[in-house]
């Protein structure tokens, strides 16, 4: 009769078999994204309606142009916080390999 094969290891379930995604860290991060892209609209709203004189019909943007510079400032504003969530994503995900990082980051 052969022994039953016991192991030392108090790993379980064994570490091939577990997953590498800190899903923890994802949903930090998609929080910073999404907090992050609020702050931004605000603050894109607020240097926009400053831009704005009721008194004044010269001095006031056109409403293409300030239709243009809205969306200008969205897409930037969107990089901006998704680049912000995806490298929180990275540094919380507690990995040493840089492929796993970007895996988070992407996966944010």
């Amino acid at each position: 009769m052969t022994p039953i094969a016991t192991t030392t290891n108090n790993d379980y379930p064994p570490k091939e078999t577990r997953s590498n995604v800190s899903w923890g860290a994802i949903f930090a991060a998609v929080v910073v994204g999404l907090a992050l892209q609020a702050l931004l609209g605000i603050l894109g709203t607020a240097f926009g309606a400053s831009t704005i004189d009721p008194t004044k019909a010269q001095g006031s943007p056109s409403a293409s142009a300030f239709g243009i510079g809205a969306g200008l400032w969205w897409v930037v504003s969107s990089l901006i916080s998704m680049f912000a969530a995806g490298w929180v994503a990275g540094h919380l995900s507690g990995t040493i390999c840089k492929s796993d990082t970007v895996l988070h980051g992407v996966t944010t």
